[in-house]
């Protein structure tokens, strides 16, 4: 703008601002500032479609954009001044979460209004200072600008005019207060607020224009209900995510390139993106929930196409109701297993929308399908008409085994459980008609519109682990740092290798299974995990799996800095077990047998002592360790935690595939105990 040092310069940056709104907020940002506006390409293209609504070619406009990127600059104050400025006596109406925020925005548009450059744009827009207060500001022309809080009572003002062209708007700039999306009546308050009191304030609601900017925040949040054709109008949606993701791009971005360079590199979005996924996908990428999903993983369920060659303990069936008849809540009954071998299975999702009738029919046809050794889990409303519902749902199901309990926690502390063993791959699911829902509510929960199934599946599994009695010995989060595992070690004393073997005589079942371990005696954390590996004992195992431990112990002992390198090797000595030692000793590591009172010790026993370790923080995950899938056994998931997982108190001592967690308990209690408990 070095044009602008000129008289000659600034006349005709001031037409040029008075014809066109990009013009007009670069040149009066600098006017007001003293400096230069910081341009991004979005900024051009927001400012086209406000341009949009004023010329008449778009009457409904959503713009979801990250935080301070510009958007309430652009799509309200300097929107409202140059407006105001081609039309004097445009009406408009202003809302905002919160009232302090509305009319902050609306003073500042009449701040520019007053300023002595935008007069020299528009010399016949002045504000009329006889009328108005904090809330509003009119023009000497009987143009006005109203602010309120989204959800408040609007008298006596109206948007827009009863004639052709431009003559208001109503613009909604963030409707929602981050926190409040969590709780249902408070997020509706918005989508409340604007169908019951906005729409009857537009003077022509054919032709006055609507502007809604946002971040996204809920599945169900202001944007989503209107999409989802909350009031049957057609609204134009201009999406800026923050990293693009897309192909078809409003900016004609790559995917991966970032919206706004100037204020955020790839690099930075990456970090909030790692330090804040929840906050990040809905306000940033303007996704209610990380790709990946928040609480739930359900890339991490494992599909089967049948039942057949599973072996299931017990199964359950958890409901979670609703008597809704065309729209509305839905009503989910989830069929849930346990397996022999310590993980889920989804066998079987019901999900309608029925009346009271309906509701019983499908509740009883469902537990006679399932048979009298299936649990059945249901809600108990609180108050005489939850005791009542009970009485009848007991009479309902008189035959089978059921129970009617209230919900005494919430939805996300409720599915937590379920959501741990989903996210360790822990969890199969039949394929069938009904999985994509169930997938689409995992990946939005606690930010989507239904969780019907969540519910009913916490419900089932809550009702399967009771039947176990207790949880995991050794919980996940013992072995982590503030929910997460250790990213990397700056130094360790040494490594070692715990080795693990499970013979299976006349069955080709028998399994060897390594961990790596990181000690140092001088850290926090004592003793990490490194790596993990589980393979079948068959053809010549001996001289192809055991070197390449070997090998990975070396490795990793020179990229974790082992003062020590290797530190030793141990085995039971018994079995294949006898061949590792035999072989590590060959080799030139020092081989251990693992004491007889260690290995006698029973594995919840020995998981006891090992959850006191963890408890005090001397025993932790490193994040490949963590992150770690293998297939084995036709199981793609990580065998480790999910192993540890399905060490729970009162469960079988015997169970099959546990030579991970024996070597992981083996581990802890070599470096840290004296091989005899805690």
């Amino acid at each position: 703008m070095a044009a602008l040092d000129t008289e000659r310069g600034r006349h005709a940056a001031r037409l040029l601002a008075e014809a066109d709104l990009y013009w007009f907020q670069r040149y009066m940002f600098k006017a007001r500032k003293g400096f230069r506006w910081k341009e991004g390409r979005h900024h051009k293209l927001v400012a086209r479609k406000l341009m949009d609504v004023f010329e008449g070619r778009c009457r409904r406009l959503i713009i979801n954009e990250p935080p301070r990127y510009s958007k309430t600059e652009q799509a309200v104050i300097t929107l409202i001044a140059w407006a105001m400025g081609k039309v004097p006596d445009s009406e408009f109406i202003h809302t905002s979460y919160a009232h302090d925020l509305a009319r902050a925005n609306a003073w500042q548009a009449r701040e520019i209004v007053n300023h002595e450059e935008y007069r020299l744009i528009f010399p016949g827009t002045v504000v009329d200072t006889r009328l108005g207060g904090a809330d509003d500001w009119r023009t000497t022309a009987g143009g006005v600008v109203y602010a309120r809080q989204m959800g408040g009572p609007i008298t006596g003002f109206g948007a827009g005019k009863m004639r052709p062209g431009f003559g208001g708007a109503l613009i909604i700039d963030d409707p929602h207060k981050a926190d409040d999306v969590k709780h249902d009546a408070l997020r509706r308050i918005p989508i409340d607020g604007y169908q019951n009191t906005l729409q009857s304030r537009l003077n022509d609601p054919e032709n006055t224009p609507v502007i809604v900017i946002m971040q996204r925040l809920h599945e169900e949040d202001l944007t989503g209900w209107l999409l989802d054709g909350g009031t049957g109008e057609p609204w134009e949606l201009l999406c800026l995510p923050a990293i693009c993701e897309s192909e078809d791009d409003p900016l004609g971005r790559a995917i991966g390139e970032p919206l706004w360079e100037a204020k955020h590199t790839v690099d930075m979005l990456r970090v909030m993106e790692r330090a804040m996924p929840a906050v990040f996908a809905g306000q940033y990428q303007q996704r209610p929930a990380p790709a990946e999903g928040l609480v739930f993983k359900p890339d991490n369920l494992v599909y089967v196409d049948s039942l057949d060659g599973l072996r299931v303990k017990r199964w359950a069936r958890g409901w979670d109701k609703a008597a809704t008849v065309d729209g509305g809540d839905w009503t989910a009954g989830a069929l849930l297993g346990e397996l022999d071998d310590g993980r889920f299975i989804i066998g079987d999702m019901e999900r309608f929308q029925g009346g009271p009738e309906e509701l019983d029919t499908r509740i009883r046809s469902a537990a006679e399908r399932d048979g009298i050794e299936t649990w059945i889990s249901l809600p108990q409303d609180p108050g005489a008409a939850g005791k009542i519902a009970a009485t009848s749902d007991s009479k309902l199901l008189k035959g089978f085994a059921v129970e009617i309990t209230p919900e005494l926690k919430d939805k996300e502390t409720r599915a937590g459980p379920f959501a741990s063993q989903v996210n360790l791959g822990n969890v199969l699911v039949v394929r069938a008609e009904w999985n994509a829902a169930l997938v689409h509510e995992m990946r939005m929960f606690p930010n989507g519109k239904h969780d019907d199934q969540i519910d009913a599946l916490s419900r089932g599994f809550g009702r399967l682990i009771g039947d176990t009695s207790g949880s995991a010995i050794i919980p996940t989060a013992s072995l982590l740092v503030e929910g997460q595992p250790r990213d990397s070690l700056s130094h360790c004393q040494f490594v070692f290798v715990t080795v693990a073997t499970h013979i299976k005589t006349g069955k080709n079942e028998s399994a060897i299974a390594a961990i790596w371990w990181a000690f140092d005696e001088t850290s926090t954390w004592a003793l990490t995990v490194l790596d993990w590996e589980i393979a079948s004992i068959e053809g010549d195992w001996a001289n192809t799996w055991i070197p390449s431990l070997i090998t990975r112990a070396e490795v990793l002992a020179q990229s974790h800095f082992a003062h020590f390198g290797v530190g030793g090797l141990w085995a039971e000595n018994r079995g294949p077990g006898q061949i590792v030692l035999e072989q590590a000793r060959r080799r030139g590591v020092h081989a251990t047998p693992i004491e007889t009172e260690l290995t006698k010790l029973g594995t919840q026993e020995k998981a006891a002592s090992v959850s006191g370790y963890a408890a005090l923080d001397r025993v932790k995950l490193l994040r490949p360790a963590y992150e770690r899938s293998q297939i084995y056994r036709s199981v793609d998931r990580n065998h480790l935690l999910g192993q540890i997982q399905a060490c729970r108190l009162g469960a079988k001592e015997d169970r099959p595939e546990q030579e991970l967690l024996t070597a992981f308990l083996d581990g802890a209690m070599i470096a840290l105990g004296n091989q005899k408990g805690w």
